[in-house]
Order: structure tokens, then C-alpha cells, then sequence
């Protein structure tokens, strides 16, 4: 092989890993919020983030986790609000 077909190569295996890495990344953020979560969601949720407004992320957004699926909804939602409130005495809670 000579020198400019294995750079060739070299450079396309490089912008690959660097578009890959970048899909990866943003795949992880919320690009939208619903209004608010149901009732009936907010019951089955598994595990939940929070996700700021910073850095990659460009919204605020509460990510529920519920079976394979994530749901991002808006944190000043009415039914969120009450949810997350309640989580965190659950947490606080199992700290003492």
C-alpha cells in the first residue's frame, strides 16, 4: 500500500470516530420538552436525570426513564413540579 492511500485511509477512519463520537453525544440530549408528564407516566418511571441548560444541552428538561424509552418533559410543569418534589423527600429520606 503506498503512503497516500494508507493517509487516505488514516483520515477517513479518523472523521468517522469524530462524526460517530459527536452523534453519540448529542443523542444523549433533549432537543424538545412536552409540557407536562400524565399522571399514569410519572407512576411508571423507572429512573429520572436532570438535564441543565449548559454545555451541549441547550434546554432544560427532566429525562424519565421508562422501560426502553426516555421522555423529556418541561421542569415547570405542574404534574412534574409535584413529582419531582416528591422524589426528592423519598431521597432524603432514605439518607437518614
Amino acid at each position: 500500500m503506498d503512503l497516500k492511500m494508507f493517509s487516505l485511509l488514516i483520515a477517513a477512519t479518523v472523521i468517522l470516530f469524530c462524526t460517530a463520537e459527536a452523534i453519540h453525544i448529542s443523542a444523549n440530549c433533549c432537543t424538545e420538552v412536552s409540557k407536562d408528564a400524565t399522571k399514569t407516566l410519572l407512576r411508571r418511571v423507572k429512573e429520572y436525570q436532570i438535564q441543565k441548560q449548559d454545555g451541549i444541552c441547550d434546554i432544560k428538561a427532566v429525562v424519565l426513564h421508562h422501560k426502553s424509552k426516555m421522555y423529556c418533559v418541561d421542569p415547570e410543569g405542574k404534574n412534574i413540579r409535584k413529582w419531582l418534589k416528591k422524589q426528592n423527600g423519598k431521597y432524603q429520606e432514605e439518607e437518614k
